[in-house]
């Protein structure tokens, strides 16, 4: 249920965010990760880290937290990277059992 919540959160910020030019999306908000391309790139990294635990799937590209917002550089590859992770996470979950 959480994995499917996940993708359905993460597809309405996709959409939201895919409204903005590059520039706007990539412009340094005040975030804790500046822009908003920089804190998807990072929460890309972070479920690759989690996943790459949970399921031996590869790890992240950049070495460490601080480098994590330059995972994914291009958009329409964090778009393409966000929609397969989800649909990893969600079929990762299926595995699982209530035990």
């Amino acid at each position: 249920m959480l994995a499917g919540y996940n993708k359905w959160q993460n597809d309405s910020i996709y959409t939201a965010a895919n409204a903005l030019n590059d520039a706007e999306r990539r412009k340094d908000r005040g975030a804790f990760f500046g822009s908003i391309h920089s804190t998807l790139s990072h929460l890309i990294w972070g479920d690759r880290i989690w996943m790459s635990r949970f399921s031996g799937s590869e790890k992240p590209i950049q070495p460490n937290i601080a480098k994590s917002v330059e995972e994914v550089g291009d958009w329409i590859d964090l778009v393409e990277e966000r929609a397969e992770m989800d649909q990893n996470i969600l079929e990762w979950s299926k595995s699982l059992s209530e035990a």
